[in-house]
């Protein structure tokens, strides 16, 4: 679904308060991922869009989780899951941790163990339909695409308010670029 090494090129959106990610799949299977933070919510969402899946597809989402502000701090996440949400937690400094949860219930889950730190969820094609939101962070809960389409909007329009707010005039284009958000 990103941009790494695959023959499928990948587009990327940067807009005001988002980030998102266009990909083709053999011309058929066509994905988009939007990537937020609400604003007052203390989570980032990943909006997965697709369009042509096969049905009998699998769609496999892995992270490798940085449970630390070093890298030799969050180099392993202890993990728990519980009424379908994963509770990643650093071990050596015992900080609140990260909640994963999906719109969608996963058919499998692998956990980190040991020094293997990935979390991976697998999701088929026939529950996941056009959507899927994931979240991590807290509220942790099953957040509904159109849910999620909403809190983006709102996002966009909140960072279109604040982008705007100033505008500096020079005779230098690029400068007056540069100084005014």
């Amino acid at each position: 679904l990103f941009a790494r090494g695959e023959d499928n090129p990948c587009s990327l959106t940067f807009g005001p308060g988002f980030l998102c990610w266009e990909k083709n799949f053999g011309g058929q299977i066509h994905t988009r991922v939007t990537a937020f933070v609400p604003q007052d919510r203390n989570e980032r969402i990943f909006l997965l869009e697709l369009e042509h899946l096969p049905p009998q597809a699998k769609l496999v989402w892995r992270l490798q989780p940085q449970m630390g502000e070093y890298v030799t701090q969050g180099l392993w996440a202890r993990a728990e899951e519980s009424e379908g949400k994963v509770w990643l937690k650093n071990p050596v400094t015992e900080r609140s941790g990260i909640c994963l949860s999906a719109s969608t219930p996963w058919q499998e889950l692998q956990l980190p163990q040991g020094r293997r730190r990935g979390v991976e969820l697998t999701f088929s094609a026939q529950s996941v339909g056009s959507a899927l939101v994931i979240q991590a962070g807290e509220p942790c809960g099953a957040l509904a695409a159109d849910d999620a389409r909403q809190l983006l909007e709102e996002t966009i329009a909140l960072w279109r308010s604040r982008c705007g707010a100033l505008q500096v005039e020079t005779p230098d284009e690029a400068l007056n670029h540069y100084l005014s958000f």
